[in-house]
């Protein structure tokens, strides 16, 4: 269950379904040399620090071993944040990860996956959320 942790996570980090949150500073706030002045409301772009080159090297390959007790250590914890950060938080956070795990486990103890297409492109749209605009093709049949 810890490698299934692992890929949930790296699942997370390269399609969050929430892309982006607003905070408003409570405090002035300096960022290389300027000051940002409290009160202002900023974006964090979840989806583009996620993928960023300077945290996550090759940041678009899909490699749950960045999420290894080992991978983790040194790594700035604001560098994740699926499920958003501080006091204000999901505070279901653990549930979700649970459910993930455990229907991603029976579906793959029940389930022989194959894709319908090799050549399937996947498509991202985002209202509130990060969707695929054609779903996921895949061929599911009983082990």
């Amino acid at each position: 269950m810890e490698y299934m942790e692992c890929v949930v996570k790296e699942g997370l980090r390269l399609y969050s379904p929430v892309i982006d949150i607003e905070r408003k500073l409570d405090y002035d706030v300096e960022v290389d040399g300027s000051i940002i002045p409290k009160g202002t409301n900023i974006n964090i772009f979840i989806f583009q620090l996620h993928r960023s080159e300077q945290v996550y090297k090759n940041a678009l390959k899909f490699d749950p071993d960045r999420f290894s007790a080992a991978n983790m250590d040194g790594r700035d914890p604001m560098a994740f944040i699926p499920f958003g950060f501080g006091i204000r938080n999901c505070m279901g956070w653990k549930f979700a990860m649970i459910q993930m795990k455990c229907l991603l486990a029976k579906i793959i103890y029940n389930y022989r996956m194959q894709p319908l297409s090799q050549h399937f492109e996947l498509q991202l749209y985002s209202d509130i959320f990060l969707k695929s605009k054609n779903g996921f093709p895949v061929n599911l049949s009983r082990r």
